[in-house]
């Protein structure tokens, strides 16, 4: 129980001290006292503030600047000072927590998003490459997985289909992320290559 996320601690910062921080903290101090051998405290993984692309483990500092964080840390901080051989004391930062609840929560991320349509145009793309590190590709799949002694002829023709994207829109609303790439192409290429080697037969191509 408490002020459970950031907008709500920064309507009543007050408030979400005494029950994000001292709250529990004496919770757990009369929990020991009523002969209770193991206390878990609900914190959460806000601790750690802004994180940009790196992984946080349990050692990662903490260093959240708002209310919500830095109130769920000294909950857990308090809690965990009551920890002794007869009174075990564990922290779970919990990441967003979502689902169905009897009294439902739609300001939760995963809730929020299921209750909207996403529209919009997206890229979708696993990245971008030249004509000339495709044929580098192909020509090292070739050799790697066929034993093929290949080579790239270069005519320098001109093409102006030529465009360069960006795909972070669609990553970043979407959690658009590729698992497979243009070598991974040649790859699964090869692999299939008994099913297509006939490469004259016209309906291989559409023009």
């Amino acid at each position: 129980a408490g002020l459970s996320n950031d907008p709500m601690a920064e309507y009543s910062p007050a408030r979400n001290f005494v029950e994000n921080a001292s709250a529990p903290a004496y919770l757990a101090y009369i929990a020991k006292r009523a002969g209770v051998k193991r206390f878990i405290h609900g914190g959460s993984c806000s601790v750690y503030g802004y994180t940009v692309n790196e992984l946080y483990d349990e050692t990662a500092p903490t260093t959240c600047a708002y209310p919500y964080g830095i109130s769920k840390l000294q909950g857990e901080y308090g809690a965990l000072q009551m920890a002794d051989e007869s009174f075990s004391v564990i922290g779970f930062r919990q990441g967003t927590v979502s689902g169905f609840s009897p009294r439902m929560r739609l300001d939760l991320v995963i809730n929020t998003m299921s209750t909207q349509e996403v529209s919009g145009v997206f890229n979708i793309a696993s990245g971008n490459y030249t004509i000339g590190e495709i044929a580098d590709l192909v020509n090292e799949g070739v050799r790697e997985y066929l034993g093929v002694d290949s080579k790239i002829i270069v005519k320098n023709i001109q093409d102006f289909r030529n465009y360069k994207v960006s795909a972070e829109k669609a990553k970043r609303i979407l959690s658009f992320n590729p698992r497979f790439d243009a070598k991974d192409i040649v790859k699964d290429l090869v692999d299939n290559l008994d099913q297509f080697k006939d490469f004259t037969r016209p309906e291989y191509y559409n023009i």
